[in-house]
């Protein structure tokens, strides 16, 4: 009898371990119905192929000028898609900018069924780098990232191993992965840490090929020394805390902000900011692009 209670609670610890794992990894893919000409923007589709073959699919917005522009690369985050921020978009563009928006892997309009939360990830912002630098009317030399929750925390590692990044703005990103699903198993889940950390760890590095700690902006913010970096984060998030926003930002060196938003939660930074968002992510960008790329 005890042999089957131990091997019954076994089986549910394994279980609930890889079912927090696959509950996360798995967002709900949804469409909005929104689409750039709803916001007056004249959108190029396209696609590109990642090194591991998943097809990712994006929108380019190049302002018709006959010099090449600025660019920014717009990441979403989990369980959202590139149709969130057109209006960000638009208003990017009204700045003088050049915008691409995409679909991470496993969302929206892309390919595959899995978000390896920042793993994979950073292979689908790589290929749409490659795709922008490529682009007639971008200027190739002055490419900044903007990104969200998770794709915030892609945005900045991405940056840190491509020196054609010259600046990022991450709104709510996450310090580490495995600090990020430590809080979320003790507040969304009501798991202890031990055992189940252990094992959500080890299932990810069975399923995805690598530990979670590798999937780590906070260990890299130093490689980020010599771009210009904006940190936003509401004082009310409960859903990644303000304090790995500080984390990060305490770890950078070089030009850097911190903006916290006060009584904004989780993904809500923009609507309470209103306009005041946008002129200050905007205006982040166009004094970024004056600085010399250390």
């Amino acid at each position: 009898m005890i042999i089957k209670i131990v091997c019954l609670f076994i089986f549910a610890v394994l279980f609930f371990s890889f079912f927090a794992l696959y509950l996360n990894t798995h967002p709900p893919r949804y469409h909005l119905h929104e689409t750039p000409e709803d916001y007056n923007l004249s959108a190029t589709k396209f696609s590109v192929q990642t090194c591991d073959a998943v097809i990712i699919s994006g929108v380019a917005i190049v302002p018709n000028t006959r010099c090449s522009v600025p660019a920014i690369i717009i990441n979403h985050g989990l369980g959202a898609a590139k149709c969130d921020f057109y209006s960000l978009a638009a208003y990017f563009v009204e700045q003088g900018f050049a915008v691409l928006l995409f679909d991470y892997r496993g969302h929206g309009n892309s390919s595959g069924t899995t978000c390896t939360l920042g793993l994979h990830e950073q292979k689908d912002l790589s290929a749409i780098i490659d795709r922008a630098s490529g682009m007639h009317g971008i200027d190739a030399e002055k490419i900044g990232l903007y990104g969200f929750s998770l794709g915030a925390s892609v945005a900045l590692l991405v940056a840190a191993a491509d020196k054609r990044i010259h600046a990022v703005a991450a709104d709510s990103p996450f310090a580490t992965l495995e600090d990020m699903t430590a809080h979320v198993l003790r507040t969304r889940y009501y798991l202890p840490r031990f055992p189940f950390m252990s094992l959500i760890q080890l299932w990810y590095r069975l399923l995805y090929g690598s530990w979670m700690k590798t999937v780590s902006p906070l260990s890299i913010m130093k490689q980020l020394s010599g771009t210009p970096l904006l940190f936003v984060v509401g004082d009310s998030d409960t859903l990644i805390p303000p304090s790995h926003t500080k984390k990060l930002f305490e770890s950078a060196t070089g030009h850097r902000e911190l903006w916290i938003v006060e009584g904004a939660s989780h993904g809500t930074t923009m609507s309470v900011a209103g306009i005041q968002y946008y002129k200050k992510v905007a205006t982040f960008f166009t004094d970024a692009f004056k600085y010399k790329k250390q």
